[in-house]
């Protein structure tokens, strides 16, 4: 039988701030970082309690890209253990097949980032490679 967690989708660690928006009206609903992240998904860290199955907008910095990722949370832990003033989520894409493409292109990025460990910056720099 197969096991109904197993990702389909890799996902690399990462420190990535992004802001959180209303998935209809964009509003700006909280600002968070992403711990880890895929084509699938990422992991979220957010000071604002998020609701599950809710769908958000999920966007990225001017200087990483213009994209703003479709997804909703499917499961909140508590607080983050290294972080107590975040919660965390996971959370999962629901992406077109452009905006797929263009987080693919940032994801093999970040995965060739982190085989080059020599980088000391690479959190901090790779997508900018």
């Amino acid at each position: 039988m197969a096991d109904p967690f197993r990702r389909l989708h890799a996902r690399y660690p990462c420190d990535v701030p992004v802001t959180i928006l209303s998935f209809l009206g964009n509003a700006r609903l909280a600002e968070g970082r992403l711990v880890n992240l895929g084509v699938g998904g990422a992991l979220l860290d957010c000071a604002r309690p998020l609701e599950k199955k809710v769908p958000y907008l999920l966007r990225f910095p001017a200087n990483i890209s213009s994209l703003s990722l479709p997804g909703r949370v499917v499961w909140i832990a508590p607080r983050n253990p290294q972080n107590p003033q975040f919660h965390r989520y996971g959370v999962q894409f629901n992406l077109t097949s452009s905006q797929e493409r263009i987080l693919r292109a940032l994801v093999e990025r970040l995965r060739r980032a982190l085989e080059q460990p020599e980088q000391p910056d690479f959190l901090r720099d790779y997508w900018n490679h």
